[in-house]
């Protein structure tokens, strides 16, 4: 896995020289250090919310491997459903967070997801429609739209 710097991550200066001094420089130093549960804002009180920092490392990784789709397939379900299925890379990524999926604006029920594949039931209207848009938020640092013809 390639690491990822403190100064690559889009934190204010304070908080990248906090982290310097307790001899933090890259995003595996910090899990080093979680792996022996230190606590971050205890060793640099009130300057670092960990939270906040946990979301900019987390949105760092993510803008390094974004969704790449590579193809869109449409069939129907034994009942008649039809069922979009998404292929690609990098596409459900989080087990911590379920895909979301909106077709031509409704809420479309998501069956199946890893990171390369989202499967999904589109609303019974969209079959009546030639083309639709289709906006998946993969997780919480990655939306895609896929224009359905």
């Amino acid at each position: 896995k390639e690491d990822i710097k403190i100064d690559q991550i889009e934190v204010d200066e304070d908080t990248k020289k906090s982290l310097r001094k307790i001899g933090v420089t890259s995003v595996q130093d910090l899990e080093d250090m979680e792996k022996r549960n230190v606590d971050i804002e205890k060793v640099t009180p009130g300057k670092i919310n960990y939270t906040k920092l946990v979301n900019l490392i987390q949105k760092s990784k993510r803008d390094k491997n974004p969704p790449k789709v590579k193809a869109v397939s449409m069939s129907q379900d034994e009942t008649g459903k039809p069922i979009i299925v998404v292929k690609g890379e990098n596409l459900a990524i989080r087990n911590d967070f379920s895909p979301v999926a909106v077709i031509d604006e409704q809420l479309a029920e998501v069956l199946f997801s890893n990171e390369h594949e989202i499967r999904l039931v589109a609303p019974q209207s969209f079959l009546q429609n030639s083309l639709g848009e289709l906006i998946i938020t993969a997780d919480p640092f990655s939306v895609f739209k896929i224009q359905i013809k």
